[in-house]
């Protein structure tokens, strides 16, 4: 997002999406107007310009590192009181971007968006590909036990761990909130285990190593496909390495939906604590970004 300003006008603000198209469709009961959507193969620019002095109240304020004050300067008010309306509209902006990300999966839908590639595998019961991701944060002081609770091993950093689990064609369709990286995989698939139960039973999971022996934390204990374990053994066979190849190569959706997620400005490089507070509504608009976006596989 970048935001203008001219003495002509209070504020201009510019979306820029990677899609191929520009989304229409959406409302919006704020003082603002669309005045240009160019359109060109490789990204979508989308214009608002405000027809009145702008409030923060009809900015987004989660989809940019601005601060306090620098959003005060914007909309015209003291940075003492813009903290209810980002509060408020960050809320806001989270609770669409669950609408968006938080879906209802059929065996039906599955099985009518399987992708070719599954099928030559002979992966046609595939529900999901999960996968975890840290977010780095600042380090938190406050509390020794915060700042042990918040390293991860997996970017030696402090950070927030998340779980999202998609379709094989890259939909996202739940994700759980943000934890600190001392909870393990899976930890947080048994905490979100009820929400799970949207899963068709039958399906398997398309996992990697981290979420062996999950199964039994599904409500419809559906599968876990994995790699293969060496188990003791010296090396991996022939045959198991092609097989792992293979089936790796189809995970290549759940890192380009979390490249999608950090389109959103505020999970780009380290989150610092004056974001915390905003920090899933963040992450639920960012998965809105995956869902808004071109299937991966068809």
């Amino acid at each position: 997002m970048r935001v203008e300003r001219s003495h002509r006008t209070p504020a201009t603000i510019t979306f820029k999406s990677r899609s191929n198209h520009c989304q229409t469709g959406w409302e919006a009961s704020c003082p603002f107007r669309f005045e240009s959507c160019n359109d060109d193969p490789n990204e979508t620019t989308i214009t608002i310009r405000f027809d009145t002095q702008p409030d923060l109240h009809t900015q987004p304020p989660i989809c940019s590192r601005f601060s306090h004050q620098v959003l005060g300067l914007i909309a015209g008010r003291d940075r003492s009181t813009i903290s209810p309306y980002i509060r408020h509209w960050a809320r806001k902006w989270g609770e669409a971007g669950e609408d968006l990300s938080i879906l209802q999966i059929t065996a039906e839908f599955l099985d009518a968006t399987c992708p070719e590639s599954y099928k030559r595998q002979d992966l046609t019961k595939i529900c999901a590909v999960p996968d975890g991701k840290d977010f780095s944060i600042e380090t938190p002081r406050t509390h020794t036990l915060l700042t042990r609770s918040a390293w991860s091993d997996k970017i030696h950093h402090s950070a927030v761990r998340i779980i999202s689990w998609s379709t094989p064609t890259a939909l996202s369709f739940e994700h759980t909130d943000g934890y600190l990286a001392r909870a393990t995989e899976p930890t947080l698939v048994e905490l979100w285990s009820p929400r799970l139960k949207k899963c068709p039973p039958c399906y398997d999971m398309l996992s990697d190593r981290g979420f062996a022996k999950t199964a039994r934390l599904y409500p419809n204990l559906n599968g876990q496909l994995t790699p293969h374990f060496l188990a003791g053994r010296p090396q991996f066979t022939a045959e198991e390495v092609c097989s792992d190849l293979e089936i790796c190569k189809l995970r290549y959706t759940c890192e380009v939906d979390f490249s999608r997620v950090t389109l959103e400005d505020g999970l780009k490089d380290s989150t610092d604590c004056t974001f915390s507070p905003y920090l899933n509504s963040m992450i639920h608009w960012g998965h809105a970004n995956i869902n808004l976006m071109e299937p991966l596989q068809k």
